[in-house]
């Protein structure tokens, strides 16, 4: 037994409970190798102290090591709930905070933890009420009743709101008729979505802004993914209006703040980037969208909107010319005869004879005014003849042209 124990103990990683055996069983079998077994016995002890001890050791360093690991996975979840409650993504935010928790050993993070997830959930909550409540007042201001109805009342289960329930109530009302695009779209939100914006886009592009933006917020609200929010600042940078003080107006943006002096009169509205006004001479400009005039001093005696966007110039006594609206230059510089009616330039905008007129006689050089339903054009020095609607009756070929008399 005694070289039984010898045996075992040679080995690398030496069973030493065995060894032990070993060596006891010889002792109790011949009591004169106890000096060869006691220090045997004796290193087996101290072996087995070190063991314990470095198990000991790699005890403490792997607790270590595992608190280390779960501190700082604790702190990677508090740092993107964080960042999801700051994002308004609560539902990730509360996931973040209730992993943290699993996690948390101490009583005094764990109450931290549950009064974040609590604060989170009142958040999501108030953040649902008001997304549910802006989609429902943006519904119903653009008349997509059952669409309206849906929202406001998921609103005003979450809380009661004066404005929700006002908006319901007229919702309700007028439930029978559904919506211009619920009846393409039904309950599908990106159908519906889709159609708004496609209907915003074609608004803001015939300048019917105000429209436009009523209904880019409406997507803005549905679905913010789109971005209708760019629309609807792009409409704010290039739109604008005029606002009133101490008897003038001033170029301002639809905000209401004025990009202009109080200096001008009379002011049409906007026209692809373009007003007319006058000035306190009764003088005619044009402005930009900027404020900035267009046309020197001391500005035209008149300015008549045409078809296409051009305009009929009265520039002083019995002469004009037909600008374009696109940069406010000449297209036409000479309109011979024009009827005394023009004289007065209010009257001419009722007169479609004579707007399709400037608009025709823009591709010209030279016009002359309507006889018997003919007008002369001159093209690159020819003449030629149109008629009331614009149609061009004999290209510029001639070297001169007449009119005709009673049809002849």
């Amino acid at each position: 037994m005694f070289n039984a124990g010898n045996s075992l103990m040679r080995k690398p990683n030496p069973p030493l409970d065995s060894a032990l055996q070993c060596y006891l069983s010889a002792l109790n079998c011949n009591s004169q190798l106890s000096g060869q077994i006691g220090p045997k016995i004796d290193e087996i002890f101290q072996r087995i102290n070190q063991n314990q001890k470095s198990e000991r050791r790699a005890r403490i360093e792997a607790q270590t090591a595992l608190s280390k690991l779960k501190k700082e996975q604790i702190q990677k979840y508090r740092t993107q709930a964080d960042l999801d409650h700051q994002n308004k993504r609560y539902d990730d935010a509360i996931d973040a905070w209730r992993n943290a928790l699993k996690l948390v050993g101490d009583n005094k993070t764990k109450k931290d933890i549950e009064k974040n997830i609590a604060r989170c959930e009142v958040d999501k909550s108030d953040n649902d009420f008001k997304v549910a409540k802006e989609r429902g007042l943006r519904l119903a201001e653009i008349k997509e009743w059952k669409a309206a109805t849906k929202y406001l009342q998921a609103a005003l289960d979450i809380q009661p709101d004066t404005a929700a329930q006002s908006a319901l109530n007229a919702s309700n009302l007028a439930i029978t008729n559904p919506g211009r695009f619920h009846k393409s779209c039904g309950d599908d939100k990106v159908c519906l979505c889709d159609s708004l914006y496609v209907h915003a886009q074609q608004l803001r592009t015939v300048e019917q802004y105000a429209d436009a933006v009523t209904y880019f917020r409406a997507v803005e609200a549905l679905c913010p993914e789109k971005d209708a929010g760019t629309m609807i600042d792009s409409i704010y940078l290039t739109h604008r209006i005029w606002v009133y003080r101490d008897g003038a107006f001033a170029v301002a943006t639809p905000l209401g703040q004025p990009l202009s002096a109080f200096e001008y009169y009379n002011p049409q509205p906007f026209r692809h980037g373009i007003a007319v006004c006058e000035n306190y001479n009764g003088k005619y400009f044009f402005v930009d969208v900027n404020g900035k005039r267009l046309n020197d001093l001391p500005g035209y005696e008149g300015i008549i909107p045409a078809d296409g966007n051009l305009y009929l110039i009265k520039k002083g006594k019995g002469e004009y010319c037909v600008v374009s609206g696109k940069n406010v230059k000449p297209v036409f510089t000479s309109t011979n005869t024009i009827p005394d009616k023009l004289s007065k330039l209010g009257d001419f905008i009722s007169k479609t004879e004579w707007i399709t007129y400037i608009h025709c006689i823009a591709q010209f050089d030279a016009a002359y005014s309507f006889s018997d339903g003919v007008a002369r054009v001159k093209k690159d020095g020819k003449w030629g003849l149109i008629d009331k609607s614009g149609s061009i009756l004999i290209a510029p070929q001639f070297d001169d042209a007449d009119y005709f008399s009673d049809g002849v």
